[in-house]
This record gives C-alpha cells, structure tokens and sequence, in this order.
C-alpha cells in the first residue's frame, strides 16, 4: 500500500510541476500584458476621472461619466455602433460559413481555385480600399447607378437608392460583410477540409443530404471555430473607425466617431471626456461580445446558422 500512495503522490507531483513550468514559462507574455494594457487601462481610468496633473486636473470626479450617460446622442451612437457591429458580423458569419461548405462540397478544381483566390484577396484587401470600392459601386453617381440609368431601369442618376452616407449604414455595413466574410469562409474552410470522411458516409447511410449533411456533420465540428471567428469578427467591427467615419451620415454616427471628434478637440476640457467614453466603449464592447457569443453558439448547436 505504501509503494502505491508513493506511485500515486509522486504522480501527482509530476504533474503539477510540469504545469507549474508551463505557466512559469508564459508569465513573462502575461507581465508585458499586464504592465502595457493594464497600465494603459489604469491611466485612461484615472484621466477619465479628471486626474491629469500635467495639465493642472488633480481632482477626480465622475462629471465625465454623468455628463455622457445623461446625453441621449451617446446612446444613440451606442445602438447604432452595436446595430452595425452585430447585424454585419452575423451576415459576415452566415455567408462565410455556407460558403465554406459549398465551397468543400464542390468537386470543379478550377471554380475552388478561383474562389479560394478571391477570398484571400478580400482578406488582405485593405479596409480604405474596401471602402473605396464601396463607394464606386454603390453611390448614387457611382457605377451602378450608371448602369441602370443607361440599361433604362432609372431617368437619372439621383433615383438611384442612396445606399452610401444614409442613415441606416448601408454602405458600413456593406463594407464589413465584404470584409468579414472572407475571413470566416478561410478559417471554416481550414476545419471542415479536416473532418473525417466517416462521419460524412456515415450520415449519408442514415439518409443525410445537402443542408441536413451540413447542419449534423460539418456545423457542429466547425462549430468552435465558426464561434471564434465570429467573436473576433465582433470585437473589430465595434472598434473600427475608417467604414463609419467615411460613410455614415451626419446623424447618427457611432460612438468611435464621436471619440475621434473629441480626441481631436483643441479643448484640453475635453480629455476626461474622450477618456469616460473610451471606457464605456470598451464596457459596452465586452457586454455585447458576451451576449452575441452566447446567442451564436445557441444557434449552432441547434444548427439554425
């Protein structure tokens, strides 16, 4: 009995000490993580509070914060940041992961090169150039708009919908389902080339075909990836500046172009200000995060993507 509890206790330590070492080795990753954003994090907190004594602010307060929370344009912009945020990722992640399937249930060598061709181009494509494009094809003077007006679908070219600088961010969010969909098509198509033949046959025998197939087999074992994407997807969208700051309207804009017209501000007043709504995007991010990935993996465990 003693050489089995001293088997068992030696074990036991072999194993805690390899993952001590483990951890042990990736503390100097966690320290650089913690002295940089979190310090970052703990400045802007303190600044946000009214604490800059460079400038001669050495009383902290909440008036930032109050001031923000009470402005009814803040949680305008706040709805229609996540507005944008939410409905193009999850049309960036249906899209993407279809396409995905489609594109391992085809059996044209040519059509997947292509296709696979164009997707790393939208991947590596630039966002200023993605918005460029945008623009050109979907502004009212841009090259659709010609073309109905000279196919005789439209008189003139201010008939054409306006779907560039409108209230609804069509443009925007044109702009981030071009490029959120490749991203997830790739990465779905790394995990669903890898599923084992099996499964497939062995659905197929019990009467599985097409989108069955698809929803059964190839969903749920991409499922984690397709979740992950879809998150990092989010996170980006919520803090992206170029689409809405180029594209939306005047009214309502989201909450980064509201933070880029007060970190601009030649207003010294203004940096607790910036430095509150900084936080409550970061907050707001996190919440909405949280609440979409939980959704998104309902859904693909019920096989409704």
């Amino acid at each position: 009995m003693d050489r089995e509890n001293r088997r068992k206790i030696e074990s036991l330590y072999s194993i805690y000490s390899k993952k001590s070492t483990s951890y042990l080795l990736i503390l100097p990753v966690y320290l650089l993580y913690l002295v940089f954003i979190g310090g970052g994090f703990g400045m802007s907190l303190l600044e946000s509070m009214g604490y800059i004594p460079s400038i001669g602010m050495t009383e902290g307060n909440l008036h930032s914060y109050s001031a923000i929370l009470s402005d009814a344009g803040f949680w305008r912009s706040l709805a229609y940041t996540i507005y944008l945020a939410v409905v193009s990722t999850f049309t960036a992640t249906v899209l993407g992961v279809y396409l995905a399937y489609c594109f391992i249930s085809s059996h044209h060598v040519i059509l997947k090169r292509i296709t696979q061709k164009l997707l790393q181009i939208g991947l590596v494509l630039p966002y200023l150039y993605a918005i460029f494009l945008i623009m050109t094809f979907f502004n009212q003077s841009g090259f659709l708009s010609r073309v109905f007006y000279h196919v005789g679908l439209i008189t003139e070219p201010a008939q054409f919908p306006a779907l560039v600088n409108e209230p609804m961010g069509i443009g925007i969010l044109l702009v981030y389902i071009f490029k959120g969909t490749p991203f997830v098509a790739l990465f779905s198509i790394h995990v669903m080339a890898r599923v084992s033949k099996q499964y497939e046959e062995a659905a197929l025998t019990l009467g599985a075909r097409g989108m069955t197939l698809f929803r059964k087999v190839y969903l749920p074992l991409a499922g984690s990836t397709v979740q992950w994407c879809s998150f990092v997807l989010l996170g980006f969208t919520i803090g992206s500046f170029e689409a809405p700051y180029l594209l939306s309207a005047i009214d309502p804009v989201t909450l980064q172009v509201k933070l880029y017209s007060l970190y601009i501000s030649p207003d010294i007043q203004q940096i607790p200000r910036a430095m509150a709504m900084s936080i409550l995007v970061l907050l707001a991010g996190v919440l909405t995060a949280g609440i979409y990935l939980s959704a998104i993996r309902k859904l693909i465990r019920r096989g409704m993507i």
